[in-house]
């Protein structure tokens, strides 16, 4: 008897849920034959990550999928990148990260990606696989199941690379997820002056209320003890290990426009005029260094997958969202957030400027304000907002963006809540808040207000 799957798991990107509530080992076992279904498999790839539901979700999907017929790659707790390597190197059809990402750890989840590395969401076979689970999938025989240790091979895919690094003093923290052990056996080998905190996994997540780094209660353990070291520089990762962020010699958040901008620099001593990705609310810094090398310069909607697929269409070397992913076309146009930690102590020592003055360079010349949400009911807003500032130029790519010479900004509607977010970036300080107080009236005299969130 087939368990009747609660719709709204099905996310724009993948699957989430409360676990066991809305979903479970039941679910995720007609999710798994539906997702070989939709792909034709023969073979797929199962990881997990630190999660205790992780654990037992991947066993249901590993049981599901064998007695399905399909032979699966069973490379047991490991992070979203590293899955994303396992896929192309095992060659196989597919792959199943069992992780619910940065969400609060009563959440499960599952990503999914095709073996070229493009992950299928909302646009591109999630809607299917939806429809497939109502469907009966009967059971064609025993699949081959494969354990893999697929840590060493990742790891050592690193090894050229970290010659380039000077004295630096660096606080690596994974937060116990899934990323912990391979960032610390990469690191470790390198000439830094490496401290490796939260590196081993662990479901309970000790000393972090979620494993959201972009939540500032969760940056206090890497903020203290960079202080207590005196480090140059700090890397926080969320749980599943595809997202990275920075922080400077006094335990500040790096801007990731700025990371993306700093990645993107040294890409170029590789890659002579890539092309380059970005969502439409990136840092004009990233566009600034790609028309300097002479490279072409992308952007996309905001969302994980749009950028994956517009570098794979524009054939970019790289691609940055403001959310902290870094996708590299050397790790087939995937997340990989050692790489580009990697890239950025290389840029950090390239150069005898300290990190600190690398990063405020560009903190003292391109000036953002954090997302800021507005609480409007008005289905016409954004076309009153292009009628307000019509003397820019603007486009329609995601919500609307509008340029002067002097700043920019974009401005989206939420897909789940009458709200309207805001990312603005201007040449100086004054002018930043100057405008944003300008926005921000214009907002409040249609009705709308600041929302605390």
């Amino acid at each position: 008897m087939k368990t009747k799957i609660d719709p709204k798991i099905f996310k724009a990107y993948d699957i989430r849920g409360i676990y066991p509530d809305e979903i479970n080992e039941e679910a995720a076992k007609q999710i798994a034959k539906a997702f070989a279904k939709f792909l034709n498999a023969k073979s797929i790839v199962v990881g997990y990550d630190m999660r205790d539901s992780s654990r037992s979700i991947h066993k249901a999907c590993i049981s599901a999928l064998s007695q399905y017929g399909i032979k699966v790659y069973d490379v047991d707790l490991t992070s979203t990148p590293m899955l994303y390597f396992a896929v192309p190197h095992l060659n196989a059809d597919g792959g199943i990260m069992i992780t619910a990402s940065h969400n609060p750890m009563n959440y499960g989840g599952m990503k999914f990606l095709d073996k070229n590395g493009t992950p299928i969401f909302v646009e591109n076979g999630l809607k299917e696989i939806a429809i497939l689970c109502e469907q009966t999938l009967e059971n064609t025989g025993s699949g081959e199941l494969e354990k893999i240790d697929i840590l060493e091979q990742y790891v050592d895919s690193f090894d050229e690379r970290l010659s380039t690094f000077k004295d630096l003093s660096v606080v690596f923290d994974t937060m116990h997820g899934a990323i912990g052990p391979a960032v610390k056996k990469v690191f470790e080998k390198s000439s830094l002056q490496s401290v490796f905190i939260g590196d081993t996994p662990d479901g309970d997540i000790p000393g972090y209320s979620t494993p959201n780094p972009m939540l500032p209660e969760n940056r206090k353990s890497i903020s203290s003890i960079m202080k207590e070291k005196k480090a140059d520089v700090g890397l926080i990762w969320d749980g599943d290990g595809d997202r990275m962020l920075v922080l400077d010699s006094c335990g500040q958040l790096v801007s990731p426009g700025f990371v993306t901008a700093i990645i993107a620099s040294e890409i170029y001593k590789d890659f002579s005029g890539a092309n380059i990705v970005c969502d439409v609310r990136a840092s004009k810094a990233t566009k600034d260094i790609v028309e300097k090398n002479n490279g072409k310069y992308f952007q996309t909607p905001v969302g994980n997958p749009y950028l994956k697929i517009s570098m794979q269409k524009n054939n970019a070397v790289f691609g940055g969202e403001s959310s902290g992913h870094y996708i590299f076309k050397s790790s087939n146009f995937a997340e990989d957030t050692i790489l580009a930690a990697i890239y950025i102590l290389r840029a950090l020592s390239a150069t005898e400027e300290t990190p600190q003055e690398v990063f405020e360079g560009f903190s003292n010349k391109y000036f953002t304000v954090e997302e800021t949400n507005f609480r409007i009911v008005d289905p016409g807003i954004l076309d009153k907002v292009e009628a307000r500032f019509s003397d820019g130029k603007s486009s329609k790519l995601d919500g609307l963006t509008v340029e002067f010479p002097d700043y920019w900004f974009n401005i989206r509607k939420s897909n789940t809540e009458p709200l309207i977010r805001l990312n603005m970036e201007a040449n100086s300080r004054e002018i930043l808040e100057s405008k944003k107080k300008e926005f921000t009236d214009f907002i409040i005299s249609l009705g709308g207000e600041l929302a605390d969130h």
